[in-house]
């Protein structure tokens, strides 16, 4: 902010390194600062911003360098904050597909900031699975009753996987993740016998149809019992209206 406001906007990923503290902003900062689209406006991609970091950054230590050299005489730094030195070309690789850039712009912000990879398919993902998260966290906590079995279409974030140490099922794993969808997020478990079912099928960023048992402790949670890729919910609602 103060590089920012004693010299105005940044025109470019080398400049801000030119300007910045660079004691301050390390490599990982400066990615960060990438996937989250601070450099948006300076006209270029993020995947070439990106591939220019440590370019950038060595770039902005020798520019500092040169500048503090107290064998520079005033005129001489009067000359060099007059000018522009020559920046590198940034490299030229190919631009992140949407997926990839909001993923990694969720990486940065824990939320996404521009789009949602649901956005294009939401909509019909949730006429297929007839129920939002938003409407079942806006129902009456009474209105659900123990044990309701529901529906969801979303994407699967926060996987972690745990092993089981006590108990009969004792050396398999469980999991939990959060369901979001475009209205809102619901958390999701699934037990040993369940996940040993479709452990292939959840991933992080994977779209699913999940289908489940609604738990209320202090939240309201999903018991996850059967797990189907979009492809195989479609399949199933055509089969039903064949069959009917």
């Amino acid at each position: 902010l103060e590089a920012r406001t004693g010299g105005g906007p940044f025109a470019s990923l080398f400049d801000f390194c030119e300007r910045v503290d660079l004691k301050r902003v390390n490599k990982r900062v400066l990615e960060s600062l990438v996937q989250c689209g601070a450099f948006d406006t300076t006209g270029a991609h993020r995947a070439r911003l990106m591939a220019a970091v440590e370019t950038a950054l060595d770039y902005g230590q020798r520019v500092q360098k040169e500048k503090a050299s107290p064998q520079l005489g005033l005129f001489d730094t009067l000359d060099i904050a007059r000018s522009t030195f020559n920046a590198p070309p940034l490299p030229d690789v190919p631009a992140w597909d949407t997926r990839e850039q909001l993923a990694l712009e969720n990486e940065a912000l824990g939320f996404y900031l521009t789009g949602h990879p649901l956005q294009r398919k939401g909509p019909f993902f949730r006429k297929l699975a007839g129920l939002s998260v938003e409407e079942l966290l806006a129902a009456p906590p009474e209105s659900i009753a123990p044990d309701r079995v529901v529906g969801l279409a979303g994407m699967v974030s926060g996987l972690r996987v745990m092993p089981i140490k006590k108990g009969q099922h004792a050396g398999m794993k469980m999991a939990r993740f959060t369901l979001d969808d475009l209205t809102g997020s619901l958390p999701a478990v699934v037990f040993a016998r369940v996940w040993a079912d479709v452990r292939d099928a959840v991933a992080a960023d994977a779209v699913l149809f999940v289908q489940g048992r609604l738990q209320r402790k202090e939240t309201l949670e999903l018991l996850v019992d059967e797990v189907f890729s979009p492809g195989e919910m479609l399949a199933r609602r055509v089969q039903s209206l064949v069959l009917h």
